[in-house]
């Protein structure tokens, strides 16, 4: 019995309140049945934002409880809304309303609010570049940012490299050439970090050519020779593979010898041109030609003693060979000449590789 009681006044007291709740109600909606009741809106706070975000959703509430009818944005240039979802446009200061149409008792409301939007991050793409030689035309630049701003550059040191233009780079000399990629910002975008990359420039190649050669004969006076090389740098260097031929004193050639002269020239390169590759050039050196004078010759008897014969050449080289020409009347041994009966003796005299002589004697 107790039980029943307890639950009925249980029963009771809800009834009650839901009776003075409904006063209540009616209280508050009775202040004018017919109209013109105000109600607010109210938008959730929005955070600071930044130009990139992606889009978000915004939401506001009306005193009344009634859903918002619509969204819209206030400052088209900086963000826009569809639906309920706000796109960011440019950084700067945005503001939003938020509609309530109301109804036949509630008058329409609007809210707003206002939030910063920060200008956006960027980045820079710059591609690694190859490495260079001197004298290598001109070659052009490239890189991109996330903004889609254009990008600015500038090449150091100088005397490797220079930008011959917004984006041509031109070879100065050897070295590393340091190009750096750079983005300022603007309204909307802070600027952003810059990208370096750096390339080697190698020395270039040269090559030497020999000026002309003369063939000599032996005892010519010694003689300049010249040779020079596709850098426009001077070849100075010059050397004897043939120093029983030739000799060389800086670029002086003096001939010591008959045969094949072999010299050859080097170019040490400098800064920016890599030593060239040693060149040969060679000229043949003719015998010079001589000749030989008798020494005075006897008119023996036939029985006198063997007697010695002597001769000189204009070379200096010493005359030892000699022969008869008449063996039947006197022979030679050595210098020595033997007559063998009464005639016209004629000795012939020579030295391998100069032009014979002879002398007769009666």
């Amino acid at each position: 019995m107790q039980k029943v009681l307890t639950t009925r006044f249980h029963a009771l007291v809800g009834w009650c309140l839901i009776v003075l709740l409904n006063l209540f109600a009616q209280q508050a909606y009775a202040v004018n049945p017919g109209g013109n009741n105000t109600q607010s809106v109210h938008f959730t706070a929005i955070a600071t934002q930044t130009l990139g975000n992606a889009p978000f959703a915004v939401s506001a509430t009306a005193t009344t409880g009634y859903a918002i009818t619509s969204y819209s944005s206030l400052t088209y240039s900086i963000c826009t809304v569809s639906g309920n979802t706000v796109t960011l446009i440019n950084a700067g200061s945005c503001e939003l309303s938020a509609y309530q149409a109301g109804n036949s008792i509630w008058l329409p409301a609007t809210g707003t609010v206002t939030f910063t939007v920060l200008p956006g991050s960027q980045t820079i793409t710059f591609g690694a570049l190859g490495n260079q030689t001197y004298l290598n035309p001109n070659f052009t630049v490239s890189a991109t940012s996330t903004a889609g701003l254009g990008v600015s550059f500038a090449a150091s040191p100088s005397n490797v490299c220079n930008m011959a233009s917004a984006t041509t780079v031109s070879i100065a000399g050897t070295g590393t050439c340091s190009i750096t990629a750079t983005q300022g910002g603007s309204a909307n975008y802070n600027a952003a970090t810059p990208v370096v990359q750096s390339f080697a420039v190698n020395s270039a190649a040269q090559s030497i050519t020999f000026g002309a050669l003369p063939s000599l004969t032996y005892g010519a006076a010694p003689f300049t020779v010249s040779a020079s090389s596709t850098s426009g740098l001077a070849v100075t260097a010059f050397s004897s593979a043939t120093p029983s031929i030739c000799t060389v004193s800086g670029s002086t050639v003096s001939i010591v010898g008959a045969g094949s002269c072999l010299l050859y020239a080097n170019q040490a390169g400098n800064a920016n041109y890599s030593a060239a590759p040693q060149v040969a050039g060679s000229f043949s050196v003719a015998p010079k030609s001589q000749s030989i004078t008798f020494g005075a010759l006897p008119t023996p008897t036939f029985g006198a003693a063997p007697f010695t014969v002597s001769a000189t050449s204009t070379s200096g080289l010493a005359v030892t060979a000699f022969s008869s020409a008449t063996t039947s009347v006197c022979t030679v041994s050595g210098s020595t000449v033997s007559i063998v009966v009464a005639r016209t003796c004629r000795v012939h005299h020579q030295i391998i590789i100069y032009i014979p002589t002879h002398q007769t004697c009666a």
